[in-house]
């Protein structure tokens, strides 16, 4: 579902990594954290995107989401 939704809007790379900017071990946190929601999950990484182009991050890992709580 999320690397579906990723490649609709990527408009470059398309040899990047299906979930880039996100790691594997970050969309499991994350749809842990929704209860598996999928409106949900879609919502929470846009707003993971966003904030992270806000904050000129390069990667969404799980360690970013425990430090900084985003």
């Amino acid at each position: 579902l999320i690397a579906k939704r990723i490649l609709v809007s990527r408009s470059v790379g398309e040899d990047l990594d299906p979930l880039f900017p996100f790691t594997e071990a970050a969309v499991s946190r994350i749809y842990d954290d929704v209860k598996g929601n999928p409106g949900e999950l879609l919502e929470r990484m846009k707003e993971l995107i966003d904030s992270g182009v806000r904050r000129r991050v390069m990667m969404i890992d799980e360690e970013l989401l425990e430090r900084d709580q985003i």
